[in-house]
């Protein structure tokens, strides 16, 4: 293609960085597409910047042949050292989190992809900057314009402000939105129609199956029945209550609310012994994990519910969004606090509260403080948190003295714990009052810990101590430290079970610490631990409701 050593060595610069170590690693595929992408850029920057010089009154001296040669094998060097370093952080990494090897596929895979992705697009750019050339130029004889730089500047802003504006903005907002709606529309292939009537969607239900969305159909076809939960307790269990309203369900948020505290009437959830309110993620998934443990826990004698509020992911969603977890999470837990309140203390069920990712953001919106936490629940547990959690970021400025910012202690733990895995929720030995608090976040989790902050600052989780997840090879770059993680948020999904943003069975160490039913113990959480280890997806088979009741007297600890 006729490049310039600075095109060379800028875009070598680039791909080194674009390789440096974040938290978790990449698939080859990945990290191939945006290292090509990247050298592309630093192609470009590297044209741009000679440019610039020829432009100057003094102009540099050219190059002398040889030191031309120099450059380029400089550039070579770089990317080729960047690309080793790279190949002994995945292992580095994979090692940490127990995957199996395969980075030295990694490495042979991922140059190829590079150079094909690189090529392709500086080839595109350079057909329409010819284009664009060409236009322009005749542009420049029709209006008698002199110097056809000028013609060449109005072109390019001119099909830069269409193609984005109309072709881009517009065309990319509309795909994506009938992308997600035919997404939220289908369902998984192994995902059936429930029978029993505690389910909503099922024949029974006021909630339409084909309205509650693709995630609101996982989320209640995977519960546990009451032969799986009989056969794990060796006792009479019940069906559990599942109620899921969609975005498709109801016209608006108060209706959507309303049709939720229906069908939780219509179900008997209110004489349940457990009632956990939750708020989805931004596309309204439920994550599997969080309410099957206390569905073991209490044989069934549960009822869980959610709530809808968008179609894309959270990352989306919290670019401006955000308001729409808020205003439906309040919703829904000022509708069931009011209905709980017309029963008498004694027969209310246990109230709990579960948020992930995003939805710990907006559940967590519901609350002033801590104080208001535990005058109104009977336990708390949020997963994955975002910067943007306003209780987060308080208790974490406000640990204490000597606690990394990973996993903090808040005055003692005494009501709000923050745990890493099932062992650290022990930790510290002080007393822990009910009701209580429980964070789980991984250390190598991005949305954890992306935020605008980390293009300029070092952040205090690749300070000392580092946690043992994330390699001692991970380095912080200004700029590109916040452009790595921002990938890892937003691609995400790549770590194993136990570190970045996927939390499996740390739930029921987290449930048996928030809200154990009488008599429950630690051998029984690691029964359920490996009853819900992420093997494969359970299903719901089409068994009608159990007539079995559970006896009552295993309610979570009362609010103090």
């Amino acid at each position: 293609m006729g490049l310039s050593p600075a095109e060379w060595l800028v875009a070598s610069l680039v791909f080194a960085a674009s390789v440096t170590p974040s938290l978790y690693p990449r698939p080859w595929l990945t990290q191939g597409v945006l290292s090509g992408v990247a050298v592309a850029i630093g192609l470009g920057a590297g044209r741009t910047a000679g440019r610039l010089l020829r432009l100057l009154p003094m102009r540099p001296l050219c190059l002398p042949r040889v030191a031309r040669v120099g450059v380029l094998l400089l550039a070579g060097a770089v990317a080729s050292s960047a690309l080793l370093i790279n190949y002994a952080w995945q292992v580095d990494v994979r090692r940490l989190m127990v995957i199996d090897s395969g980075a030295a596929r990694y490495l042979v895979s991922v140059t190829p992809v590079v150079a094909v992705t690189a090529y392709a697009l500086v080839l595109v750019t350079r057909l329409v900057r010819r284009a664009v050339r060409a236009y322009a130029g005749v542009v420049a004889r029709v209006v008698a314009v002199r110097g056809r730089w000028l013609a060449h500047a109005a072109v390019a802003v001119a099909l830069g402000v269409v193609v984005i504006d109309v072709g881009i903005a517009s065309g990319l907002v509309a795909a994506v939105n009938d992308r997600l709606v035919a997404a939220d529309a289908g369902s998984d292939p192994d995902v059936r129609t429930p029978r029993s009537g505690g389910l909503s969607g099922s024949p029974d239900s006021m909630v339409a199956w084909d309205t509650l969305g693709r995630m609101g159909r996982r989320f209640v076809a995977t519960a546990p029945t009451s032969h799986q939960l009989r056969a794990f307790n060796a006792t009479p269990a019940r069906s559990p209550i599942r109620v899921y309203v969609g975005l498709g369900s109801a016209p608006s948020v108060r209706a959507r609310v309303d049709l939720a505290v229906a069908e939780l009437e219509r179900t008997g959830a209110f004489d349940r012994d457990v009632l956990i309110v939750i708020t989805p993620t931004g596309t309204g998934s439920v994550n599997r994990h969080a309410v099957a443990p206390l569905e073991y826990m209490y044989r069934g004698d549960t009822a869980a519910v959610a709530v809808q509020y968008s179609y894309l992911p959270s990352w989306v969603v919290m670019g401006g969004n955000q308001d729409r977890a808020t205003i439906t999470a309040s919703a829904l837990f000022d509708a069931v606090t009011r209905r709980l309140a017309q029963q008498p203390p004694a027969t209310r069920p246990a109230l709990l509260i579960y948020g992930e990712s995003l939805g710990s953001f907006g559940s967590e919106q519901v609350f002033a403080d801590v104080t208001d936490v535990r005058a109104h629940v009977d336990g708390v547990l949020w997963v994955g948190p975002t910067r943007a959690n306003h209780l987060w970021r308080r208790f974490t400025a406000a640990r204490d003295v000597g606690s990394p910012e990973w996993r903090p202690v808040y005055q003692d733990g005494r009501t709000v714990r923050f745990a890493t895995n099932g062992a650290d929720l022990s930790h510290p030995q002080g007393r822990w009052t009910a009701p209580r608090v429980v964070y789980l976040q991984h250390p190598s989790d991005p949305v954890t810990w992306w935020t605008p902050d980390l293009a300029f600052r070092r952040p205090a989780w690749l300070r000392d101590p580092r946690p043992d997840t994330i390699s001692e090879k991970t380095p912080y770059l200004p700029v590109v430290t916040f452009v790595q993680t921002t990938i890892d948020t937003i691609l995400g999904g790549n770590a194993p079970p136990g570190h970045g943003h996927i939390y499996t069975t740390e739930h029921a160490d987290a449930w048996a610490h928030i809200a154990p039913p009488t008599g429950w113990t630690p051998a029984d959480t690691t029964r359920l631990r490996a009853q819900l280890a992420p093997t494969r997806r359970v299903t719901h088979p089409s068994h009608g409701p159990s007539s079995a009741r559970v006896p009552r007297g295993n309610r979570a600890p009362a609010r103090s």
